[in-house]
């Protein structure tokens, strides 16, 4: 990869390494790297450390002006593209 992106083997061994603690993908000896499964139970720290980042984030973006419906509708987009794997 590194050949391929012009980009330091350090660095991307350092990605995969970052990936791999924090349980997005997985290695298996010989052949390559996967990526995981999403967790099969909910993290209650993780959901409460998100929801604060959102409802900070909402806050800041109604005081900058967006309306209730300009967030929602932000939002059910957000979610709506994921589902359906396209970029936002």
């Amino acid at each position: 990869m590194a050949q391929s992106t012009s980009i330091n083997p350090n660095t991307i061994q350092k990605a995969y390494k970052d990936l791999e603690s924090d349980g997005f993908i997985y290695s298996v000896v010989g052949r390559g790297s996967f990526v995981a499964a999403p967790p099969g139970k909910k993290d209650p720290e993780r959901i409460e450390s998100l929801m604060s980042s959102i409802r900070s984030g909402v806050r800041e973006l109604h005081y900058l002006g967006l309306t209730r419906q300009e967030i929602l509708e932000f939002i059910d987009k957000t979610i709506t593209v994921d589902k359906e794997g396209k970029n936002p």
